[in-house]
């Protein structure tokens, strides 16, 4: 599915923009045990590592509704005939739709496909769901799944004090479900299992710098 260039464009910023942060996080770890240290920088890593965390759960979920949407045609025989109706003229040149075209094409023609874009979904389905919780709380202010809930501390994080990123507290009222930071989620995307990332892991693997 990341063989569509917009795509890749978009994971390929998200993870030059991961490289800044990571280099800010180290600069703002190293003055947190300074006297005297510029606190607008730790404000400006937290907006910005709110700001990668908005990205990269878009990222996922346009891929992830690709990969269900393509799912759902070859369970219900109609493959083919979006290849077609893709491929209609427009009057124009339509690159976002014939790249969508070659790439449903190539699944169409591929036995394995169906198999690998299952996998991937069940790998990034943890990860999915903890960015999904997050950004609810700091987008809407709210708690995941109940609606005019108030969350308990939206948008504020603190710094972890092994790698510098900031960490924000996936919370349920009285309940915390554990921490989640920026660093967390690179790393996981860097480390997706082996098996099944074929399609996902030679682009998402680039939001972590080498």
């Amino acid at each position: 599915m990341f063989d569509d260039p917009y795509m890749q464009m978009q994971a390929n910023n998200i993870g030059v923009v991961d490289q800044f942060l990571t280099n800010l996080e180290q600069t703002v770890l190293q003055e947190s045990f300074q006297d005297q240290r510029d606190r607008s920088k730790l404000f400006f890593l937290n907006a910005q590592s709110q700001m990668w965390m908005f990205s990269t759960y878009e990222l996922l979920r346009t891929w992830r509704q690709r990969v269900r949407d393509t799912l759902k045609l070859i369970e219900t025989g109609k493959l083919k005939e979006r290849v077609d109706e893709l491929l209609k003229e427009q009057g124009f040149r339509h690159s976002g739709m014939l790249i969508r075209a070659q790439q449903l094409q190539r699944i169409l023609e591929s036995s394995e496909s169906r198999r690998l874009m299952e996998e991937d979904l069940r790998i990034t389905y943890v990860l999915y769901k903890q960015l999904d919780y997050l950004r609810v709380a700091l987008a809407k202010h709210e708690v995941k799944g109940r609606p005019r809930s108030v969350a308990l501390a939206p948008g504020y994080g603190r710094m972890d004090t092994w790698s510098g990123s900031i960490q924000y507290e996936l919370e349920a009222g009285q309940v915390s479900l554990g921490m989640l930071s920026r660093r967390n989620v690179a790393d996981e995307i860097e480390h997706f299992p082996t098996e099944g990332k074929s399609h996902l892991q030679r682009t998402l693997g680039r939001l972590t710098p080498s």
